[in-house]
């Protein structure tokens, strides 16, 4: 035998709102969390005179995906990537050497000297200063989000 089950619609109203809510909760917080890492990216990353084209720490960007949940910090695209190449050397440091590139999108190709780098280790570093905080940050999104539904 079995027994109807009641309130079930209002179960799944009250889910429907709590995954709404902690979006639109989650995309506030990691918009800021996004800002927060660029700003610690640009702030350790040097502003060097050897480095060919625009200094590398001015190229560094937020993308956010259209769903607003995900977000890329740095050189987020190849465009970018490839512009900003001189960062992997002062990220992941460098021995002196010639280096032969050639930029997106171009046939034209570049001969540079590049000096000596020891690695900065940017993206660790920017990373490991932001994490807690931007933990703590989502952790508190989806507790509001929570209580905003519950108080419904």
């Amino acid at each position: 035998m079995t027994a109807p089950v009641r309130g079930a619609e209002r179960v799944v109203a009250g889910f429907r709102g709590l995954r709404i809510a902690v979006e639109a909760r989650l995309r506030e917080a990691q918009a800021r969390n996004a800002e927060r890492l660029l700003s610690v990216q640009r702030g350790i990353t040097p502003l060097d005179p050897d480095g060919p084209g625009p200094h590398v720490r001015n190229l560094l960007t937020v993308v956010t995906e259209r769903d607003g949940l995900r977000v890329r910090v740095g050189l987020p695209s190849d465009a970018l990537a490839s512009e900003g190449f001189w960062f992997r050397f002062l990220d992941q440091g460098v021995q002196a050497q010639t280096v032969r590139y050639r930029r997106a999108g171009s046939q034209k190709r570049h001969i540079i000297q590049v000096p000596a780098r020891q690695a900065q280790l940017i993206l660790i570093r920017s990373l490991a200063t932001v994490q807690a905080e931007a933990q703590t940050a989502l952790q508190d999104a989806v507790a509001a989000a929570v209580r905003e539904v519950r108080g419904r």
